[in-house]
C-alpha cells in the first residue's frame, strides 16, 4: 500500500483496548481535549495486545498508509504499542525508523518531537535511552520467564510429578523376544503382540536396548 502523500506534519492518535467489553472514550477524550487531535485522526481498535502491531488491523493501517517521516503519533500508554516489553520495542523501533515522533501521555519524559531550542538533541537522548531500556526490559522478561519455567519443573519434580516424556521401562522378556526378531524367528508385528505394546514403544525400547548393549 502506498503512504498517504501530503505537504503537511499531521498528529495522530492510536487507542486500544484488549476486549470487545472495555471503553475507548476515556482515551478518545484525552486525545481531544488535551492534545486537540480530530476525530478523524484518532484511530482506535479493540484487539490484544498480544497480536503483533503488523496483524492489528488499525495499527498496521496507520504505520502502512497514514503515517509518514515527520507525523506525530500519541498514544495514552506505551502499553498499547504490545502486550510484552519485546512486542513494545519492536514497534517503538519500527516507529523511530520511519521518523514517526511518538509521545506517551501517561509519561511526559516519552515525547521525541524536536525542540527548536537545542536543535533535536535531546530528542535523540530520549530515543536512545527508551531503545536501550527496553531492550534491557526485554531480556530480563525472557529470562524472568526461563526462570520462573524451570523452577516450575523443578517444583515438579520435587512433588513427583513426571516432566516431559515419561520413562521407558524395559519389560523382563524383552531381551528373549528381541533375539527371536533378530534372529528371524518371529516378525516385528509377532514381537510386538507378545510384549503387549505399540509399535512406537517396541521401537523406542529397541534404540534403547542396542545402545545398551554396545
Amino acid at each position: 500500500m502506498e503512504k498517504v502523500k501530503e505537504t503537511t506534519k499531521r498528529i495522530y492518535a492510536y487507542a486500544r483496548v484488549s476486549t470487545r467489553e472495555q471503553n475507548l472514550d476515556r482515551q478518545v477524550i484525552l486525545f481531544k481535549d488535551k492534545y486537540k487531535i480530530d476525530s478523524k485522526n484518532i484511530y482506535a481498535e479493540k484487539i490484544s495486545g498480544r497480536i503483533s502491531g503488523k496483524d492489528r488491523p488499525v495499527f498496521s493501517y496507520l504505520i502502512d498508509v497514514l503515517l509518514r517521516e515527520g507525523d506525530t503519533l500519541v498514544i495514552d500508554s506505551i502499553s498499547r504499542l504490545g502486550r510484552t516489553y519485546k512486542d513494545i520495542l519492536e514497534n517503538w523501533k519500527l516507529l523511530n525508523k520511519l521518523g514517526i515522533y511518538v509521545v506517551v501521555d501517561d509519561m511526559p519524559f516519552l515525547d521525541t518531537r524536536p525542540n527548536s531550542k537545542d536543535g533535536g538533541v535531546m530528542t535523540e537522548l530520549i530515543i536512545d535511552l527508551v531503545t536501550t531500556l527496553l531492550a534491557y526490559c526485554a531480556d530480563r522478561e525472557v529470562a524472568e520467564k526461563k526462570r520462573a519455567q524451570m523452577a516450575g519443573i523443578e517444583a515438579a519434580r520435587k512433588a513427583g510429578k513426571c516432566i516431559g516424556r515419561p520413562r521407558v521401562e524395559i519389560p523382563d522378556n524383552f531381551p528373549k523376544e528381541y533375539r527371536k526378531w533378530k534372529s528371524g524367528q518371529q516378525t516385528a508385528t509377532q514381537t510386538i503382540r507378545r510384549l503387549g505394546m505399540s509399535h512406537s514403544t517396541f521401537y523406542r525400547i529397541v534404540k534403547i536396548y542396542e545402545k545398551k548393549k554396545i
